[in-house]
Parts: structure tokens; C-alpha cells; sequence
């Protein structure tokens, strides 16, 4: 190759790379000004909430929340699911889990809402095995719906109104990459996140994005149970099953 043509070929490399870190710059920051973030580590926890509202700082799965410590005799109830548990459309105060620590009506019994709406089964599980032992709870109640038992793969209001992708694994009709080096990518590139999040609403066959593993949302299930189980906290299922019947709305067992 000629000399000339190896400067041409290394500039346009230069450039092409500098192309992508800047992309990949501007989708980071739109990431981070978002109301969600998404979370990498550990896998399957997928996204939690931002600090935002004021009145909503009391509820909802955040990353920066501390655990604290109960008062002399005070025991702790952690409240886990999805937008029924956190209570979208509702005030802080009308959602179910303070309602629960009103009923209780004793300073004894301390209610954390820890509801993020869209969190599937394996987000439930996760947000158990590798966030919830800090809090020492008691008791906790997952407040489940019939679409618990179907991946989260999308999630909305992370910097931009166009999804980014937050699947562990990508259904076959939505792939780009080989699973492992896409799996690689989503979690550590938000314009990945992007890309495949555009490619997954366009070409997902419907099928898949329902029932795309056989035997996932029994694996979840059985994390959840084990969870409890090893811990000897009682586990307590709230199940919101649909207005119609549906095969899809089997409980948890």
C-alpha cells in the first residue's frame, strides 16, 4: 500500500473512532439527565430511579438509598414490585405501601417502598439477592402483576424519548451481535443501548418478546423463593391478576 494510502486509511480510522467516542459521549450524557438509569451491575437489575420530585424520594428502588439502621424494637417491612407497588398515578402517601404503615398505626413497623415500575420478575429477584439483605428486613411483600412474568427489555425516560435496550439477553428476531459480545456491549456502551433498543422495537417477533426462554420466569421464582428461604425472611405475593381471563395470568407459586 502505498504511503499516501496508509495516511488516508489511519486518518479515516482516526476519525471513525473519534465519531463513535463522540457518540457515544452525547448518549451517555443523555443517559445520565434522564429520570432512570440504568444499571449494569449486578446484572439483571437493569435500571433504577433518579433522585427527582421531592414528594417522591420516599419511594422507589434508587441506587444511592443507605440503609438505615431501625430504632430499639422497630422492625422493617420492604415493599419490592413494579408500578402497582411504587404507585404510578398516585401520591406518595396513597400508594399501598404507606397505606400499610398507616394501618400498622405504630412507630414499630417501618414501610419501605422500594417499587419501580416495569420490573419484572428477574429485576424482583436481583434487586433481593444483591440489595435488600442491607436493610435487615422482617418481612417482605412483592407486589406482582400478570406481566412480572415477561423480560423487561425497554426502558423509557433515560435522557431521551426513544428506548434504549436493558435485556440481559436479546431475543433472536431483535439480534445484531452474537449474544455474548452483544450482552457485552449493552452493558457497558449506552449507544449499543440505543442501537439495540431501536432494532428490538422495529423487528422483535412478538412471540419471542412474550415467551422468549422456556422456564425463565420459573428460574426467577425459584431465586426468589431461595432468597427468602436462606435468609428466613417471610415473603409475602401481592398478585394483581388481569380483568380478563388470560393463560398468561397464572400466580406465582
Amino acid at each position: 500500500m502505498a504511503p499516501r494510502a496508509r495516511v488516508a486509511l489511519l486518518f479515516g480510522l482516526a476519525l471513525c473512532v473519534l465519531g463513535l467516542g463522540g457518540a457515544e459521549g452525547w448518549q451517555r450524557r443523555r443517559e445520565s439527565s434522564g429520570r432512570v438509569q440504568v444499571v449494569s451491575d449486578p446484572p439483571g437489575l437493569k435500571y433504577s430511579l433518579r433522585g427527582g420530585d421531592p414528594a417522591d424520594l420516599e419511594r422507589g428502588w434508587r441506587e444511592d438509598v443507605q440503609p438505615s439502621l431501625p430504632t430499639e424494637g422497630q422492625r422493617t417491612i420492604l415493599c419490592v414490585g413494579d408500578s402497582l407497588t411504587f404507585g404510578v398515578g398516585v401520591s406518595r402517601p396513597q400508594a399501598w405501601p404507606a397505606q400499610l404503615e398507616r394501618s400498622l398505626g405504630t412507630s414499630a413497623w417501618k414501610v419501605h417502598n422500594f417499587g419501580v415500575a416495569g420490573y419484572d420478575a428477574e429485576q424482583i429477584a436481583t434487586l433481593l439477592e444483591a440489595r435488600m439483605e442491607a436493610f435487615a428486613p422482617d418481612l417482605v411483600v412483592w407486589g406482582a402483576y400478570v406481566n412480572d412474568r415477561v423480560p423487561t427489555y425497554l426502558l423509557y425516560g433515560a435522557g431521551t424519548d426513544d428506548a434504549v435496550f436493558v435485556g440481559t439477553s436479546v431475543p433472536a428476531s431483535a439480534r445484531i451481535l452474537p449474544d455474548p459480545i452483544a450482552v457485552l456491549l449493552l452493558r457497558h456502551s449506552a449507544l449499543f443501548r440505543r442501537l439495540q433498543g431501536s432494532v428490538y422495537a422495529r423487528n422483535v417477533d412478538p412471540a419471542e418478546a412474550v415467551h422468549p426462554f422456556p422456564g425463565w420466569y420459573e428460574r426467577q421464582l425459584d431465586r426468589i423463593a431461595g432468597w427468602a428461604q436462606r435468609r428466613e425472611v417471610p415473603l409475602v405475593v401481592l398478585w394483581r391478576r388481569m380483568c380478563w381471563p388470560t393463560p398468561s395470568a397464572a400466580p406465582p407459586r
